[in-house]
């Protein structure tokens, strides 16, 4: 009983073995794989690593870095839903409305007659009707789905800004303060939150992952969604908070939005199939 439980576990691995151990030695790797005596799951893996058929460690990688960053973008509407609400309650009276005011003061037809030119001609990059401009440019450059795919984005975020404004009912600037320069022809509807920069940063944050962009355009982009939401408060039509809450809500539709449709559900078919690796053979 002693040999039998003792001595015979400890050999029988060496017998298994030994002939793999064998054409190692001497032809440096196996033409082709022996078959597994007994297979489990971790040995059928090892196979499949090994030979070079399974998916190697880059797409692990990468596929785990995925799945964070599509966690991370259906956390993040929750969170900037609540700081755009933050945001709009601390600026709605006392002391967080006195800074609002200040900064919109600081900042409102300060930099002369160029800087007013620049700014009017910034500020319409946010419309939907230049959202709806720049996917006609998009498809007519062969990426229609994904210049549609933002478009969508674009507009739901606009959807959402005017029915946030018609819950919130801030004045606008130039109805609520003395001595406003009001640089453009009145806009409709009330001032929280500024829809302009939501509706660019939407569209531009999911034509960018659409699109595959490399991480400094998609910070020049960003810098250009918010030199819109600057022209706003420049132009007279909107408070900084009103921006702020309008950025916090176009990045959050865009995170929401490709956690719905991420960019892998607008490739066709043929193109979306995924070659599948080889599976090892276990006998």
């Amino acid at each position: 009983m002693v040999r039998r439980n003792g001595v015979l576990p400890l050999l029988r691995p060496i017998v298994v073995l030994s002939p793999q151990w064998f054409l190692l030695a001497h032809q440096g790797r196996p033409a082709a794989r022996p078959a597994i005596v007994r297979s489990g799951p971790a040995q059928a893996y090892r196979l499949c690593r090994d030979e070079e058929t399974g998916p190697p460690r880059s797409v692990l990688d990468g596929t785990a870095r995925s799945g964070a960053v599509a966690l991370n973008r259906r956390w993040f509407p929750a969170v900037a839903g609540m700081a755009g609400c933050a945001v709009a309650a601390f600026t709605a009276r006392g002391r967080g409305r006195e800074l609002d005011e200040r900064a919109y003061r600081a900042l409102n037809g300060t930099g002369g007659h160029r800087a007013g030119t620049t700014f009017r001609a910034v500020t319409e990059l946010g419309s939907i009707w230049a959202s709806v401009g720049a996917t006609v440019v998009l498809s007519a450059a062969g990426r229609r789905r994904e210049a549609i795919n933002a478009l969508g984005a674009a507009g739901t975020t606009w959807l959402a800004g005017q029915a946030l404004k018609k819950v919130y009912l801030r004045p606008r600037p130039y109805h609520a303060l003395p001595d406003v320069r009001l640089l453009i022809g009145e806009p409709r509807g009330t001032s929280w939150p500024s829809s302009h920069p939501a509706v660019l940063l939407a569209f531009l944050t999911v034509a960018a992952r659409n699109l595959d962009l490399s991480a400094p355009v998609r910070l020049v982009l960003a810098g250009l969604a918010g030199t819109v939401g600057l022209s706003r408060v420049y132009l007279g039509v909107h408070y900084p908070a009103d921006v702020a809450g309008g950025l916090l809500l176009g990045r959050g539709m865009a995170d929401l939005w490709s956690a719905a449709l991420p960019a892998g559900a607008l490739q066709a078919p043929e193109a979306g199939r995924a070659r599948l690796p080889r599976r090892a053979r276990v006998q």
